[in-house]
């Protein structure tokens, strides 16, 4: 699929994702106001934070070596092997973790003890959510875009059907709840869609683990681990700043602005992710690689351009 096609499937995808955020982010704070903004804005980096520490940082590798090994099916079902049990591993230590200091870390995001018992549901949901990530990463790998594209819309809409509902019925123990879960559904719908593919067999899954593939899982995660904990540890230190220094309330606006923010350049970096990350690992060539490069540039300049233009 070309770069062209894969912008305008994300397209729609990011369309779909902006609108159901600007959607979600309108009905928190009429119901909620912006202070329930700015927790829920502290909830969604500490969920990131804590799928990556279980596992998650390992879907740009799969992605790559999925792509890479197109090829050789015995050495993709390896990997994916590889992959799940680190997971599992990872996924039992976290869960250890919320559950035991739910409290404390409650206390750190939220101000309160009042909703540990969300970082509780969290502890249950968080295996479905990193296999989830896994499946998709295997998708864009296998560079099944369009079954890509679709799951990730249905993450939208179900995201944003489960926090308005929840949001309207239970105030912010609702969409505190809502954003703690809406992946652990999304994984039972990935399922019904890859049910008829072929490589979508448990015994893929169970090869045995193997050092080398370790290895090259962690040595090419750990460029995903640093820019994501950086990234979300810094977002939630800010918003504490803020809250502190000036009010919980301000926190809230600031959230708002941020996520306006990230609207502007989202679909490029969607696109970028989707199709280049499976693209060039399947490349072998130096100039091959160079000359995706330099077509990209001229069809993503103009429209950052326009894009940046249009949010001033």
């Amino acid at each position: 699929m070309t770069l062209i096609k894969t912008s305008m499937l994300s397209a729609i995808a990011t369309i779909i994702k902006i609108i159901s955020g600007f959607i979600v982010t309108k009905v928190i704070a009429v119901y909620i106001g912006p202070s329930g903004l700015a927790l829920i804005g502290q909830l969604q980096n500490f969920v990131n934070l804590v799928m990556l520490a279980s596992g998650n940082f390992l879907r740009t590798a799969i992605t790559k070596y999925t792509a890479q090994y197109s090829d050789d099916k015995t050495r993709q079902y390896e990997l994916w092997s590889s992959s799940v049990k680190i997971a599992l591993g990872f996924n039992i230590a976290m869960f250890m973790l919320l559950f035991l200091f739910s409290k404390n870390i409650a206390d750190y995001l939220f101000k309160s003890t009042e909703y540990e018992f969300v970082l509780k549901i969290l502890a249950v949901s968080l295996p479905f959510f990193v296999l989830n990530g896994m499946l998709l990463a295997i998708l864009n790998g296998q560079k099944q875009i369009k079954k890509y594209v679709t799951i990730n819309i249905l993450l939208s809409i179900v995201s944003l059907i489960l926090v308005t509902i929840l949001s309207i019925s239970y105030g912010l123990d609702g969409a505190l709840v809502a954003y703690v879960t809406n992946q652990s559904i999304v994984f039972f719908i990935t399922l019904y869609y890859l049910k008829n593919e072929t490589w979508f067999k448990m015994k893929n899954f169970l090869y045995k683990i193997k050092y080398k593939n370790i290895k090259k899982l962690f040595g090419f995660a750990i460029i995903t681990f640093a820019a994501i904990l950086s990234s979300n540890l810094s977002m939630i230190y800010i918003r504490d700043y803020i809250s502190e220094t000036i009010s919980l309330v301000s926190a809230g606006y600031w959230q708002g602005i941020w996520t306006l923010s990230q609207v502007s350049l989202t679909l490029i970096t969607t696109s970028l992710a989707t199709y280049f990350l499976p693209t060039l690992s399947a490349m072998q060539e130096k100039s091959e690689i160079t000359k995706e490069l330099k077509h990209a540039i001229f069809i993503i300049v103009p429209i950052a351009m326009i894009i940046s233009l249009a949010m001033y």
